[in-house]
């Protein structure tokens, strides 16, 4: 702008974006549209980068970028470079750390003994993920010599009617985050009716007489 005879020119301002935490392989986006320039326009950008195990930049000349995290850990320093229509020129700075993604830990719950006709809760809500969130949940029946009906097989909590015969069943639990790896846990329902629990059991004992 013009202050007398004399014209200032501001400097403009690099945002190179928050830095970002990925996973092995994962596609990472940068995004330099918060930098500006006050008093003209940017015309030109560049990303760079500056530290890391080396990956290829798409678009590096525009104000979105991106590539692809490498598939080990390693600290990505990437720097964005913009200048203005006066050729004045600002950078800033973004990190992008690459670390391996864990699977989730599934928790089917422990075994249960229940009655005929009982409602029974296969309870995983104690599944977890150490690096993110659980994206799906699957109940499976994987044994037992009757099948059963599993209500909301794809809830962290199912439910079922329990059969009219004694019977042993087993499920299994599997969790999957939202890169794909997954994590299985198993758990039994023993199915045993009132008389069955009732009945005295047989003595195995012998009886000796001395003559």
């Amino acid at each position: 702008y013009l202050n007398g005879p004399e014209q200032f020119n501001f400097y403009p301002v690099s945002n190179a974006g928050a830095d970002q935490t990925v996973f092995f392989g994962e596609q990472v986006y940068l995004d330099g549209t918060q930098s500006a320039d006050q008093d003209g326009t940017i015309e030109s950008v560049l990303w760079r980068q500056t530290e890391g195990v080396g990956v290829l930049l798409s678009d590096s000349s525009q104000t979105n970028c991106s590539f692809t995290a490498p598939l080990q850990p390693t600290e990505i320093k990437i720097s964005l470079t913009v200048i203005d229509n006066e050729g004045l020129e600002a950078a800033d700075t973004t990190t992008v750390f690459v670390v391996q993604n864990q699977p989730p830990v599934s928790v089917a719950g422990p075994d249960q003994s229940v009655g005929p006709s009982d409602v029974v809760i296969l309870d995983g809500s104690n599944s977890s993920d150490p690096d993110g969130d659980i994206y799906a949940y699957l109940w499976q029946q994987t044994s037992g010599n009757v099948g059963v009906d599993l209500f909301s097989a794809d809830q962290s909590i199912s439910t079922f009617y329990a059969p009219e015969q004694n019977a042993v069943l087993g499920f299994v639990l599997t969790v999957t985050d939202s890169s794909g790896l997954s994590g299985t846990d198993t758990t039994q329902v023993i199915i045993v009716s009132l008389s069955a629990t009732s009945q005295s059991p047989k003595s195995n004992k012998e009886t000796i007489c001395l003559l």
